[in-house]
């Protein structure tokens, strides 16, 4: 089990890291998310080429998210799976919403203070990129400390408003994915004909990024029983098989049609979004072949990934911050004096280490305390009482 903890956290790392690389490059190389030939930034087109290849795999954002939603899922459910234990379930919704709360509210917070110093370079840096709808959508407007207030407290996880942090759209379906699965781990959880309930949500959450957090928690289910359908996976062809097809599904392209692709034998035109089931799907396979590959848990578990994984959280609410304000200047300031692939090459190199080193002192100062608040606040307060009541 602890080496299960260890490698998701190395594939979360990547994860984030990926979404990083997807931003940038739809920021500052637009076509390799659009495939829009008006807007490459390459002599050679190369850009958009590849935005109908699998090389979207390294930087295919939704894909990641994905696998994000699929992690909560079983993470979330992990524990209570292994103890069979309502006050697990109980604890963890309790303290979920201050756990995520306090870190959006901050990150938000970051962004008031440098759009009232007008630090933000997006929309400048965009007329040369050619993402003015993506990458110039940002900060176009006066900061409200009330509404910024709101926004932190309450309005993203509810109304998913998101003007302060784009990436917060994510936290919405985080708040509620989360409930979803601690509402069926409490009613359901420890009823032997459980599958059946699994059957009927998945049908209903079928065409929702919410069909991701019960997948994870289905996965984390028959992992802990050491299910028959697990162990027949452990032979290598099963294996190849799933890695193989959830490579393919999680390169699925997000934002260009892909007639006349690889991709064009699974489209689905009638369906409302095959982009987020394909993903959804790659990203359970690719978990159902790392929970049963000692490889794969071996190399999702090197210092670097596991690294990435105890920050990525972070990463994924500081990084877009970054990217318009520094990352903006650095390119602003550059485009001048070198090639374009240069300029980006060099604001990348500079950008990097300094979203990471952000990352790790939000985390040091910021999530983990988070973690900590909630956990002390729970026991002082209500831990007795729920124990009693339930």
């Amino acid at each position: 089990m602890i080496q299960n903890e260890k490698s998701l956290d190395g594939l979360r790392g990547l994860a984030a890291f990926i979404v990083i690389i997807h931003h940038y490059l739809v920021g500052f190389y637009p076509s390799t998310y659009t495939g829009n030939i008006n807007s490459i930034r390459t002599s050679s087109g190369f850009d958009a080429l590849i935005s109908r290849t699998p090389f979207n795999l390294f930087f295919n954002g939704n894909a990641s998210v994905c696998m994000f939603f699929i992690l909560s899922g079983y993470v979330l459910s992990c524990k209570f799976f292994k103890y069979k234990e309502k006050n697990i379930v109980i604890s963890s919704a309790i303290r979920r919403y201050l756990r995520l709360m306090i870190p959006v509210l901050s990150s938000i917070v970051l962004v008031f203070i440098l759009m009232k110093f007008k630090l933000f370079y997006n929309i400048q840096a965009s007329t040369i990129t050619g993402s003015d709808w993506w990458l110039g959508s940002f900060y176009n407007f006066e900061p409200n400390t009330f509404e910024m207030l709101k926004q932190g407290l309450y309005r993203v996880f509810f109304f998913s408003e998101t003007s302060y942090n784009a990436v917060l759209w994510t936290m919405h379906y985080e708040l509620f994915g989360s409930f979803i699965v601690f509402g069926f781990l409490f009613i359901f959880g420890k009823i032997k004909t459980r599958v059946i309930t699994y059957i009927v949500i998945i049908f209903l959450l079928f065409n929702t990024y919410y069909l991701a957090f019960i997948l994870g928690m289905f996965l984390s289910d028959i992992h802990s029983v050491n299910c028959k359908l697990i162990n027949k996976i452990n032979f290598r062809f099963p294996k190849i098989f799933f890695l193989i097809t959830g490579l393919y599904l999680c390169s699925y392209p997000s934002g260009v049609d892909v007639t006349g692709s690889i991709y064009n034998y699974i489209k689905i035109s009638k369906f409302n979004d095959v982009v987020m089931l394909y993903h959804i799907i790659g990203s359970f396979f690719i978990m159902i072949t790392l929970l049963n590959s000692y490889k794969l848990k071996n190399f999702f578990s090197n210092k670097i990934f596991l690294f990435l994984g105890k920050i990525s959280f972070s990463m994924y609410l500081i990084h877009l911050i970054v990217l318009c304000s520094f990352s903006s200047f650095i390119f602003l300031n550059l485009i001048n004096y070198f090639r374009y692939y240069q300029t980006f090459f060099i604001m990348l190199i500079l950008s990097i280490p300094l979203i990471i080193l952000i990352s790790h002192c939000f985390y040091k100062y910021i999530d983990s305390n988070s973690i900590k608040l909630s956990k002390i606040l729970y026991k002082k307060y209500l831990e007795h009482n729920t124990k009693n009541f339930f």
